[in-house]
This record gives C-alpha cells, structure tokens and sequence, in this order.
C-alpha cells in the first residue's frame, strides 16, 4: 500500500473506490505476524466484521515473511469508512497501513438495482436494437473508459467488444489510461492483453505498479515496448516483462534502470532490439546476455565502464547497430581491444562520440562496418583526428557507404582528401569545410548520392555545381547556410540532367532534391516551371528541415 495515495472518497459518511463502488473490504499489510490474534478485537472496534483474511507468503519466497499482509470484510459500509479514515492504525506500539480493497473486490461491485414493489420493468433502451455490427462500428469511435464500460455493460456487449479488440488494439498507448480506473485498466488487459502487439508512451507515474501487473500477466503476444521516463525499479520491469517471451524491441531510454532491473530481460529470447539511452548503467548484466540483440543504442549512460562495452559487444555476437554517443572509453582501449579479439564480426553501423585522447581510429577495423557516424562535442578543440581517415581509406576504401561527422568542427584540406578516397561512400554528412576548393576532393566520389553540408556559408555555388557534374548518381544536395551563385547552381544542375538524358546517360534518380536558403531571386527562378522543371529538380527551403 502506498499511504500518500488514498484509493476512495468519502461521501454522506460511507467511502466509494474510485469506480463510485461502496466500500466494505479493506486491505492490510505490513501487520506483524506474532499480533495476528490482536486483529479482530483491533478491526472489532470499528463495527461487525463477516470475515478477516490472512494472506499465506508464497512458497518460493526467499524472505522469511514477519509481516503479513489481508483483508477484513465490514458488515457495515460506515463502519468500513470509520476504519480506512485512520489511515495508519497501531496495535501494541506497532503501525500498519489499510486501504479500500480494488473495486471488483468489494461485494456490492456486481449488484443489480432493485426495482421498487409493483414497478415495472422498463423498456430495453434503443441500443439493444442495433445488431453486432453496428455496435461494433460505433466502438471504434469509443475512447478507451467507455469501450470498457461498454464491454462491462451486459454478456452480449462483452462478446461484442471482444471479437472487435483484435482490430482495436493492436498498438496501445498508455496515455489511454490516464483517465481510467483501475478496474478499467484490468478489464482491458483481461479482455485485450493478448491482443496487444505494441506498447508506447509515458507510464502514468500513480498507475506505475499496477500497469506492469496487468501487462505481465495479460500481454503474451507483445513484440514492441517503446516506454519513454518511465522509472522501473527491479520489481515493476521483471512483472512487466514476465510473459513478453515474443518480445523483439524494447526501447527504455532514461526510465532511471540499474544495472540489478536489467537481469529481467534474460529470458527475452528473441529479443533483436535495445535501447536503453540515458540510464545509469555500468553494464555488469549485460555482458551475460544470451538474446540474439541485433541493435543496441546505450547512449548517454554516462556510467558505463568500458571493459563492460568490451564484454557486451563481445557477448551480442549477432550485433549489426551500436549506438554509443557520450560514452567515454579513455581509461581502457575498449575499440582496439574489441579489434583484437574480433568482438564485432557482424557490427555494420556504428555511432559514437570523438574523445580527443582516444584510440577510436581502430573502429575503422570492424571487419562489416559499413555506416558510421561521428559526434564531435567539445566547442573549440579539434577531437577529429586524421588517423581515423587514415584507417578507413587502408580498411574501409571500397567498403564504408555512409558517413556523418556532426559538431563544432571543421574539415581540413588532408581530411578532405582521405574522405574522396572512400570510393564506396553513399551518403556524406560533412560539418564546416576548411577551405571551398577542398570540395573538389570528393569528386572521385562516383557512388555518391546524398551530400548534406552543414554550416556551409563558405561554399560556393560553382563548388557544388563541380561536384554535382563529378558524381554521375548525386541526388540530393542539402545545404543549411546561404551560398553565393544559387541560381547558377540551379540552372546548372538543370542543364546537367537535361544533357545526360539526351545522351541517354542518366544514372540519378530524378528529380533532384535541392535543399538551400531561398531568397527573392531565387523564388522567381524556381516559379519558372519551363526553366526549372519539377520533374528535373525539387527546390525546397531549408528552413523546412
């Protein structure tokens, strides 16, 4: 029980749940074991009880239980509000806590109103009329409370509603339930749980406990969990995830996990993607894992040790994905180590942070590494080191589709150069660019399909016009700062398509995108459908991106 969060109302004297549900059943616990003869004339004192319970401990608990845990059923509702007002009750010096028992729980949840004597029967109401399928299609347009209410109405609205779940819930999103009951919430997992293929959204802090009851127990057939700061202590993740064995991605990020809430996911047996950005790992359960984790995103957890990041790749040796932004590895050559070993035979992308007083060079040995990403964080120092395109134009030349480098941080000519060597490149993602002229680097880039140049306000036009008729497959330019010569560029690439097609030479997927900063000129250019055909060239704002 938690004693700051009061499950009733009072009203006229007698306490309600929260479905509007009489209260005579109470919960207890935390009572002392050896005090269990003192309940009755302790509970005695409020009014008559029908009925106290003791809970036995489970048999598989390895805490020897001095604290036990019931229920006392009130004769009387009064006397039942009487009780649940003290909230904190003591017996012999000693204090435990009681609240109204669930709403399903009380004896007067399932009574029928009685009719006064000689009154008739009412009529049926007008909506026992429509047949099924109209009472289906009207649940469609139901919120979640009233589908439950509905499907709670009578046995024939019951079957309704559960021949029409597998179509209505398929993906769940918690913040349905922000306006529910309790009794609700259950209803829906007991009738819709196995329906249930995806989770999504921000569990409701007050409802933390019982939500992860409700979908271990009834959510057998999930495949995706995407829960964003929801904080899960050992207990609530383990309940959550006790029946998920179908679960395939589980995204956590900053739900505040240990490293002792992550043993739960052992038996997540087909478990193929994990995020678990921003938690305060060390990394300690990972690294015994047996799921076959194909993506894995540990971003920002700041506590990961390095050796662990050494063990857990070595241990997901299906690993394709890895995401390791933020993550320091200087008191251990975690990449070179990883190298040595042959930790990542199957790591295809990779995304990580430059250290300036790391090794991260030896990345570009990752037997499949095929796409990577760089993030350069610390404004005003140059973490970007050469080795690394040193290596990736010796390792990765042929290789390497797709790089991004993102940061305060510039290229220089030499990088430049060693980046035009990755002959197999893609898609490039290039912050500032040292000098214009080191543009023309990338002209050897004859696979190149996208290019996006941040901070690009020292570029010219004619450079990427150059670079443009170099790379027979570009595509798609993006450009997030003006340059000079725009409309050149423009009528420059148009004139460029318009002679490759005549000479049957096209190898670009048309039209081009263009994205740049477009100012009044180049407004008018781009109104002009003859000079700037649509089906040739997409000019659109980068403001828009």
């Amino acid at each position: 029980i938690d004693p700051v969060h009061q499950n009733y109302y009072i009203k006229d004297s007698i306490a309600y749940t929260e479905d509007h549900v009489p209260v005579r059943m109470l919960f207890f616990c935390n009572f002392p074991k050896d005090l269990i003869p003192s309940l009755d004339d302790h509970f005695g004192m409020y009014g008559k009880i029908v009925r106290l319970h003791i809970f036995n401990p489970k048999k598989n608990h390895r805490i020897k239980r001095r604290l036990v845990t019931g229920y006392v059923f009130f004769e009387n509702a009064k006397d039942a509000a009487q009780a649940l007002q003290c909230r904190t009750h003591h017996v012999n010096g000693r204090k435990f806590h009681v609240n109204a028992s669930d709403s399903w729980n009380q004896p007067d949840a399932y009574g029928a109103p009685e009719l006064p004597n000689g009154e008739e029967v009412p009529p049926m109401p007008p909506i026992f009329s429509l047949n099924d399928h109209c009472l289906a299609y009207i649940l469609e347009y139901l919120p979640l409370p009233d589908q439950m209410r509905f499907a709670r109405s009578c046995l024939r609205f019951t079957a309704v509603y559960q021949e029409a779940s597998p179509r209505l819930n398929k993906v769940l999103d918690l913040s349905k339930f922000d306006d529910m009951t309790v009794w609700e919430m259950r209803d829906f997992f007991r009738l819709s749980g196995p329906h249930v293929h995806s989770v999504q959204g921000i569990v409701p802090a007050t409802r933390l406990h019982r939500l992860c009851d409700f979908m271990g127990a009834n959510c057998s057939n999930v495949k995706v969990v995407q829960l964003f700061r929801s904080p899960l202590d050992p207990r609530n993740l383990e309940k959550m995830l006790a029946n998920m064995h179908t679960l395939e991605t589980l995204q956590l990020p900053m739900s505040d996990l240990t490293d002792a809430a992550l043993l739960s996911l052992r038996l997540l047996v087909n478990l193929k993607k994990l995020n678990l950005d921003g938690n305060p790992l060390k990394g300690h359960a990972l690294q015994n894992f047996n799921c076959p984790v194909e993506i894995l995103s540990l971003n920002d957890c700041a506590h990961l040790e390095p050796i662990n990041l050494v063990r857990i790749c070595r241990n997901f040796s299906h690993l394709r994905e890895l995401s390791i932004k933020n993550i320091h590895t200087k008191v251990l050559p975690a990449f070179q180590i990883l190298v040595k070993i042959n930790g990542c035979p199957a790591l295809e992308i990779l995304r990580m942070t430059a250290f300036g007083n790391v090794k991260y060079e030896f990345v570009a040995q990752f037997p499949s590494l095929r796409q990577l990403t760089i993030y350069t964080v610390l404004v005003g120092r140059r973490t970007l080191r050469n080795k690394l395109f040193e290596q990736l134009v010796v390792h990765k030349s042929q290789q390497l589709e797709q790089l991004e480098i993102y940061g305060a941080t510039q290229l220089s000519r030499t990088m430049m150069t060693h980046i035009g060597q990755l002959q197999g490149l893609q898609y490039i993602l290039l912050p500032r660019i040292e000098v214009d002229s080191a543009l023309n680097e990338l002209a050897s880039l004859h696979h190149l399909e996208r290019i996006i140049m941040r901070h690009s306000g020292n570029i010219t036009g004619s450079s990427v016009l150059k670079l443009f008729r170099a790379c027979p497959k570009l595509s798609e330019i993006r450009l997030d700062e003006c340059i000079d010569s725009c409309e050149s560029l423009v009528l420059g690439i148009v004139s460029r398509v318009r002679q490759e097609i005549a000479n049957k030479e096209i190898q670009r997927q048309l039209p081009v995108k263009l994205h740049i900063l477009i100012q009044l000129e180049l407004q008018k250019l781009v109104e002009d459908r003859e000079a700037v055909p649509r089906g040739i060239i997409e000019v659109t704002s980068t403001s828009n991106w």
